[in-house]
């Protein structure tokens, strides 16, 4: 897989935190990049303190205020942090009559999630997706001030079952995050009968 992804350094001068960001399938790092760090929110102002304070957003201006609220973007909420959009590879899709299309893996079935229906298209190109993801997680590991407590895994809608596959299968420290968006779990129905099977033993 190319590395093709798109990097913003962080606003303040030190760099804390990394976020590694997927997108979904048909999209590319230039589309959903400008979106997502375009878009507000909006947060109470006296949120509870979180156990590791390098993950916490940043104190807010007085413009960014509005009575108990105040609106942020993620770059002013983590001025420390750099954003990594890497961007799919574009693969023939068979969703699609093979049409080619920015896909992190091929799938099938994506009306119902957990996408059940043909599963074993999606092997390849999760095995090269999620070896691309921890590639990057272990560069930015290296590289961010506390490690791998200071990376954060992410992903919507395809970008999100890659993802969270990226983190079941990591073994190199306990990562700062993971968020999923609008997404599922791969294969989740077999890792659920897994499970099943494993507690009747256990209690039989």
């Amino acid at each position: 897989m190319e590395n093709t992804a798109l990097i913003v350094p962080p606003l303040a001068n030190v760099h804390k935190q990394t976020f590694i960001i997927l997108h979904g399938r048909g999209s590319s790092a230039q589309k959903f990049a400008p979106s997502l760090l375009s878009a507000e929110f909006t947060l109470p102002l006296n949120l509870p303190k979180q156990h590791d304070e390098h993950l916490e957003p940043s104190s807010p201006s007085s413009s960014q205020k509005h009575g108990q609220n105040v609106t942020l973007k993620l770059q002013t909420a983590f001025p420390h942090a750099k954003f990594i959009f890497p961007t799919a590879p574009r693969t023939r899709a068979t969703l699609y009559k093979r049409a080619k299309t920015n896909q992190w893996f091929d799938s099938w079935d994506v009306s119902s999630p957990p996408a059940t229906g043909r599963e074993e298209l999606q092997a390849p190109g999760l095995k090269e997706t999620v070896t691309y993801l921890h590639g990057l997680m272990e560069k930015e590991i290296v590289e961010v001030p506390g490690g791998a407590k200071n990376v954060v895994l992410w992903g919507i809608s395809q970008g999100c079952a890659a993802s969270l596959m990226a983190t079941l299968l990591w073994e190199t420290g306990r990562l700062g995050g993971v968020v999923g968006m609008c997404g599922w779990l791969p294969y989740a129905d077999k890792r659920s009968n897994i499970r099943t099977r494993q507690s009747g033993q256990s209690t039989g």
